[in-house]
């Protein structure tokens, strides 16, 4: 139905706005750490479409640039990120890949969720599907 097209596509692009709005702003990044955006973006990555799925990525590999408390925070995302890891779109894998380093940054616990999610297998994979070129 159009209406649910419409709201899907209008979540995605709140996504990417957030994405573009938190990229190197550590105020941004405070501000919208403050209200429920981060809860909202991992709930994106269980729930959205595919498109909506790669901007939370985006978003949460911004948002969680720099900022230890902010990866912490994010750990339980690690999951479906790993399951973003194989997208179709290497755009989606890669910023995946990008939150992925972020929040690993919270240290041993981030990461052994992240080995036991199976992300290490398709992070490999993921250097041959990119070139030079990008």
């Amino acid at each position: 139905d159009a209406m649910a097209k419409g709201w899907r596509e209008g979540v995605a692009e709140a996504a990417l706005c957030i994405m573009n709005l938190s990229w190197r702003r550590t105020q941004v990044k405070d501000d919208l750490a403050q209200g429920d955006t981060l809860e909202n973006l991992m709930k994106l990555l269980r729930g959205g479409d595919a498109m909506a799925k790669e901007y939370a990525a985006g978003a949460l590999m911004n948002m969680t640039a720099g900022s230890e408390d902010l990866a912490v925070k994010t750990v339980p995302a690690v999951v479906p990120l790993t399951d973003m890891l194989r997208a179709e779109s290497i755009q989606a894998a890669e910023w995946a890949a990008g939150a992925l380093a972020n929040i690993l940054k919270a240290g041993p616990d981030a990461q052994k969720v992240a080995a036991d999610a199976g992300a290490i297998p398709p992070l490999a994979a993921l250097l041959s599907r990119v070139t030079v070129a990008g």
